[in-house]
């Protein structure tokens, strides 16, 4: 028999199976473009929920939040003005010296002074009280916008500062002004941002909030605009890095605020950290070398890299609802991260893939929407032990799931998925230990698989031909092994 004859009959079976195949829901574009139209984090949930549903999928349950620690004011705080090298020596014992010539670069001619809050827990008025009463006054500007502040503001470990809802505190870029916090940063409803006039020492530097050491920051229903810099993430914009031999007493929390051209929202040597129900529009969220982080329910959109990433051996790590639209990548896990779990997140329309999966350990990957994306909608490579169930993969330009460079030791299982209107379903290189079980690929006929995987097609077609369509099916998923607690 020739090869032409052999494939025959394979050929009039794809083109049968073409003619039957059933696409993605209709609605699902208008869905993402209503999805698109969101103006807050619950406003993206709702429309994701509804966008789960109408495509088989159960949304995640909601995240019970741990009540916030109570801030106490007092003590005897005092403000006084110090040279800002003695922060930056803190800094670079505590989380390394990368961007600290940028940094010494943007302050203001012959300014070398900052300043610092120590001794006590204080309120923004009664720290404006003790500004107006020291050398720091020259740099405090009170306007119908809010306070200004044209040297960076450090609170002491001893230290602690409270912003409260309708106050506004603006970091002067031109003057290279930031707010770095040792102790306890708390802010309610209040609003930070960066002044947009460049810094003309510096042009790349913009203002930052940084919590570092044994600092503790608690945000809640706050607002964070124009802020961050630089390829550390520490000066990106908002972060929470806790090196050290001692974390901090209250875990960060973040939840319920926007931010707005914030470069980067990190945690980095965190442990238990919360990040919950923002809206990140421009920027993105990165867990670095942390342990039990939560990011969950928060909507991003027009972030620049991946949205949000799980990187350098981070363990423990929840990413659970969220809703990601563009971006380079969905939701990024490298680097040697361990034990993550992504349940129900929404993403659509990545330049990239809209999950990605890189050299990590053991990882879930449990009912998402990965959809409308320019590559892969699931991409892996060079993984551990890997499950992907129960997702819904939809009108990717590239595979609906891309495996490629797997170890010898990979443990890889696709179960339970829907494949639909991809430019292919599977397509892999290297693609090491595989099982492929319960996949609905009824909408991505004629184009199954692709590369090494190609040799299922046959298989799945006879199994479809003897048994009729597959089906969405809640299959068993492969348990990440306990890692200990914190």
């Amino acid at each position: 028999m020739t090869r032409a004859a052999a494939l025959a009959p394979l050929l009039v079976l794809l083109a049968l199976s073409a003619a039957k195949a059933t696409p993605p829901d209709q609605d699902l574009a208008a869905g993402l473009a209503a999805l698109s139209l969101s103006h807050s984090a619950a406003e993206a949930q709702q429309g994701a929920h509804a966008l789960q549903a109408q495509v088989g999928l159960s949304p995640a349950q909601a995240f019970p939040t741990a009540p916030l620690a109570a801030f106490v004011l007092g003590g005897s705080a005092q403000v006084q003005l110090v040279d800002m090298r003695l922060l930056l020596a803190q800094i670079a014992v505590q989380s390394g010296a990368k961007d600290h010539l940028v940094l010494t670069q943007a302050q203001a001619a012959g300014a070398h002074q900052v300043i610092l809050l120590r001794g006590g827990f204080v309120n923004f008025k009664q720290l404006q009280s003790l500004m107006a009463a020291s050398a720091a006054a020259a740099f405090v500007t009170n306007g119908p916008q809010g306070v200004t502040l044209t040297r960076a503001l450090v609170i002491w470990p001893d230290a602690g500062l409270t912003l409260a809802s309708g106050e506004s505190l603006i970091l002067g870029r031109a003057e290279g002004s930031f707010l770095a916090n040792l102790g306890w940063l708390n802010i309610q409803g209040a609003a930070v941002r960066g002044s947009e006039t460049a810094n003309l020492g510096a042009p790349t530097f913009r203002p930052f909030v940084l919590t570092a050491g044994q600092g503790s920051l608690t945000i809640t229903d706050a607002s964070f605009a124009h802020l961050g810099f630089g390829d550390t993430p520490r000066f990106g914009g908002v972060s929470v890095d806790n090196s050290g031999l001692r974390g901090p007493k209250t875990p960060p929390v973040i939840t319920q605020s926007r931010f707005d051209d914030v470069q980067t929202l990190a945690l980095i040597s965190t442990k238990s950290a919360t990040v919950s129900d923002n809206a990140v529009s421009g920027g993105s969220i990165l867990i670095a070398h942390s342990q039990s982080a939560v990011v969950a329910a928060n909507f991003l959109t027009s972030a620049m890299t991946a949205s949000i990433r799980i990187t350098s051996g981070s363990t423990r790590t929840r990413v659970l609802g969220n809703v990601v639209l563009s971006g380079s990548v969905g939701i990024s896990v490298d680097q040697a991260s361990q034990t993550t779990t992504l349940l129900s997140n929404v993403l659509a329309g990545q330049a990239s893939s809209g999950i990605k999966l890189d050299k990590i350990g053991c990882a879930q990957v449990l009912g998402n929407l990965a959809a409308q994306g320019l590559g892969a909608g699931i991409s892996v490579s060079g993984t551990g032990q890997v499950a992907i169930a129960g997702n819904a993969i939809f009108d990717n330009s590239g595979p609906g799931i891309l495996v490629r460079a797997q170890g010898e030791h990979a443990n890889l299982q696709i179960t339970g998925n829907r494949l639909a209107g991809n430019h292919e379903g599977l397509r892999g290189a290297t693609a090491g230990a595989l099982t492929l079980s319960g996949n609905d690929l009824e909408g991505q006929l004629p184009r199954l698989f692709a590369g090494d995987l190609s040799q299922h097609t046959i298989a799945w077609l006879q199994d479809r031909r003897s048994f009729g369509p597959t089906r969405l099916v809640a299959a068993p998923v492969p348990q990440c092994p306990d890692e200990g607690s914190n």
